[in-house]
């Protein structure tokens, strides 16, 4: 194989892997807080419904499949997700086997309370 065709190969595969994920459907989970005496366990539900375009993630977020706000700047890089849900909780997430893992924050206290999230795929 010649040298171009070697790095178009890498190009190819390179591409590949950084839009490997897609976390396009119906997700289902909860915040999990961790109490006073050292339990964790999921204190809300959280539904979300995303769409990936590329690079772009859009979608709603909210506390039933009824009750939704709208997420907004969303992006995904490689597995990694982050967006607004309305306009002032940051969400970051992380895709592993069909499972997102993360943090949600008030992006504009940091002093509040850090939410950890995880949510399952919801098969169709």
């Amino acid at each position: 194989m010649t040298t171009s065709g070697k790095a178009a190969l890498c190009l190819f595969v390179l591409a590949t892997a950084l839009t490997a994920a897609d976390i396009s459907g119906k997700w289902k989970g909860g915040i999990i807080n961790t109490l006073p005496s050292g339990e964790t366990r999921q204190t809300q539900e959280i539904y979300m419904d995303l769409t990936q375009d590329g690079d772009k993630v859009s979608g709603t977020m909210g506390p039933s499949a009824e009750r939704q706000v709208s997420i907004n700047e969303g992006t995904i890089e490689g597995n990694r997700v982050k967006f607004m849900q309305g306009n002032h909780r940051l969400v970051e997430l992380t895709l592993s086997d069909n499972r997102l893992i993360g943090t949600m924050k008030h992006a504009n206290k940091p002093e509040d309370p850090v939410a950890k999230l995880v949510l399952d795929r919801i098969k169709p």
